[in-house]
């Protein structure tokens, strides 16, 4: 078995007026339902502005700062959650 441990920070998304975070979301979701026919899909994206809040976003974390002073990275496991 392969274990790959990668760090990461969850955020809020960015939800003010013109977010770009808001506006790739909406577009996978958009395809999403273009290429499944998925009605949760389709409710979402019809009360967008309602669920916009639930999402998070991924992102790796490298604490640059600890690198240079030779510390090392914590490794968590990634789980995903369903």
């Amino acid at each position: 078995m392969i274990r790959i441990l990668v760090v990461v920070t969850v955020q809020d998304v960015d939800t003010s007026e013109g977010s770009e975070e808001l506006a790739a979301i909406r577009t996978l979701l958009e395809r999403h339902v273009q290429l499944t026919d998925s009605a949760w899909g389709a409710r979402l994206l019809e009360g967008f502005e309602h669920f916009m809040f639930n999402f998070r976003v991924v992102r790796p974390r490298i604490d640059k700062e600890a690198m240079k002073q030779g510390g090392t990275i914590q490794k968590v496991p990634l789980k995903v959650v369903g």
